[in-house]
């Protein structure tokens, strides 16, 4: 399932912690990089080499918004839409990106090259509106540089 090296990875992780439960936050983000998301396959793995339920595994998993139980594409918009987001335009965003991408919100585009998801908060107030793409945070955008940013990513192979 995982490659040697990510095997080897999460051989460490599993050995760094005295307790095998507290190494299951850096293992889903090694399994999410590795595989992509993480499939109930992965659970099931992830939760025999923790000793512990597919129920706990999902537990931790369904509590942070950073994990995908569902392939995604190469490039994740991830719009905020809390009240500080809001405020600054952040719904303004998402519809750009919606008209902009042809998907709605959780769906990928068809060519696999851009997913769309909606999230409560990025923790990033005092910069709003942000939109992150994959690990990236784009902060006091508006429509004009939100565009630019659509546009070069379009463009890329």
């Amino acid at each position: 399932m995982f490659s040697p090296e990510a095997e080897e990875k999460l051989n460490h992780l599993v050995q760094r912690f005295p307790q095998r439960r507290s190494a299951l936050l850096p293992a889903l983000h090694l399994a999410q990089k590795e595989v992509g998301y993480i499939s109930p396959e992965v659970v099931a793995y992830l939760a025999g080499r923790f000793e512990l339920s597919t129920a706990q595994v999902y537990e931790t998993l369904s509590f942070y918004n950073m994990f995908f139980t569902k392939p995604v594409g190469r490039t994740v918009f991830q719009v905020c839409t809390n009240v500080s987001c809001t405020l600054r335009g952040g719904e303004e965003l998402l519809q750009l990106l919606k008209e902009k991408l042809g998907i709605e919100v959780g769906q990928t585009t068809p060519d696999g090259k851009f997913t769309l998801l909606e999230v409560e908060c990025l923790a990033s107030c005092g910069t709003a509106p942000v939109v992150q793409v994959n690990d990236d945070y784009m902060e006091n955008l508006d429509s004009h540089k939100l565009n630019e940013i659509i546009e070069k990513l379009i463009a890329q192979p």
